[in-house]
């Protein structure tokens, strides 16, 4: 059973609020300054880097929902994107009214480049003891579960920062 001095204050949590926020800033500005220097926005790093990660060329509307941004700004991100040769438009096969968005060769490339920017956040995890990071982990997972009962976790976007992982071995079981 807990005790009432081992509940979170309203300071603390207040605290812990404010710290991720600024894991946040700092994943964002470190987001920013790499799509930057690599002469796009933290959108059209973020546009590529999901679009690697695709099975099939989504729609703008679904790019836009799973980035959490609206249609029209994933659309001048595209058109942008377009005009630079890394994506390419076409009608969707199943509506021709709706287009979806693929990458080019140039695109795929730069997708690539994209995905293994390194994470500081990571980084900085991976030099945790590994008792914090389970618990991390675990208060994480469980804030995520209470955001997404409340509705107010969107669809998780693509992260420009994230890399290609290798596919893992086929594993069969012992008859």
């Amino acid at each position: 059973m807990i005790s009432p001095t081992q509940l979170p204050t309203v300071a603390s949590i207040e605290q812990l609020s404010d710290a991720l926020a600024r894991l946040g800033a700092v994943s964002r500005g470190n987001e920013n300054r790499r799509a930057n220097a690599a002469g796009l926005t933290a959108l059209q790093a973020s546009i590529l880097a999901h679009l690697a990660g695709c099975e099939s060329a989504p729609t703008i509307s679904r790019l836009a929902a799973e980035l959490v941004v609206t249609p029209a700004t994933v659309s001048d991100a595209v058109a942008t994107l377009v005009r630079k040769g890394f994506v390419a438009k076409r009608a969707a096969d199943q509506d021709r009214r709706a287009l979806v968005v693929s990458l080019t060769e140039a695109g795929e490339k730069l997708a690539n480049r994209v995905r293994s920017w390194p994470d500081p956040l990571a980084k900085a995890m991976a030099k945790l003891p590994a008792s914090d990071v389970a618990a991390l982990e675990r208060a994480v997972t469980a804030l995520l579960g209470k955001l997404s009962e409340a509705g107010e976790l969107p669809a998780a976007p693509a992260r420009a920062v994230e890399a290609p992982r290798p596919a893992a071995p086929a594993q069969r079981n012992a008859a």
